[in-house]
């Protein structure tokens, strides 16, 4: 049996000058799911140019997805049986062929992935909530920052609830655990020799609204 897809007619928004982004969504015939691709348009300075080169990505696009589809394995890239580092690494093959988030976030989530350890070695039918927690307390606890294990959370996250939507685990474990709270900044005061500069500097300036509502606000 041979797949195809009906790929949207995509729509255009601009993002420069001269480039465009299309957006795209079709129906996956293996797992029924909505997916949704983009692809980067460049040199178009007008609409009507980049909806002509729209045209030409989305044959090529579709020419991409349905190969894609039609040389999967029997059972498909995804399974609860595959470790989390095969999962990942069949997630993260599937988003570039089809290009369904930019390349930055998918190098993004390739970082944040690694900070998982052993986690990766176990099934990914078997990882429960004490395992993920226990794995985020240890990098904790090995100086990484809340942003970084907080990114890495939420990587897992997504991960999980792909694999849930795949039916390949039950239910996403993750779904009462909380990331880390990141702390939020202090706002830097001046320092006193600081704020004594400030002041010499008002005093010098000619006197106007601006000089005033600075004084105010110190």
């Amino acid at each position: 049996m041979k797949w195809e897809i009906e790929l949207s007619e995509g729509t255009l928004t601009q993002r420069g000058k001269t480039s465009w982004r299309a957006a795209f969504y079709y129906t996956d015939p293996i797992t029924n799911n909505t997916e949704r691709v983009y692809a980067t348009i460049t040199d178009a300075a007008t609409k009507r140019i980049a909806t002509k080169k729209k045209q030409t990505e989305r044959s090529q696009l579709k020419e991409e997805i349905e190969r894609d589809l039609n040389s999967r394995p029997k059972g498909g890239l995804f399974s609860g049986d595959l470790t989390l580092k095969q999962y990942i690494d069949n997630f993260t093959y599937q988003r570039r062929k089809l290009r369904s988030v930019e390349g930055a976030t998918i190098k993004k989530n390739i970082t944040d992935s690694n900070r998982l350890g052993w986690l990766l070695d176990m099934r990914v039918c078997d990882i429960t909530e004490d395992d993920i927690a226990r794995r985020e307390i240890e990098l904790m606890e090995h100086g990484y920052a809340p942003q970084s294990v907080k990114a890495t959370h939420v990587f897992l996250k997504q991960v999980l609830a792909h694999a849930t939507r795949k039916h390949c685990i039950s239910e996403n474990p993750m779904l009462e655990l909380k990331p880390p709270k990141v702390p939020k900044s202090d706002i830097n005061a001046l320092s006193n020799s600081e704020s004594k500069r400030m002041t010499d500097l008002l005093d010098s300036l000619a006197l106007s609204r601006l000089t005033v509502a600075i004084r105010i606000l110190k």
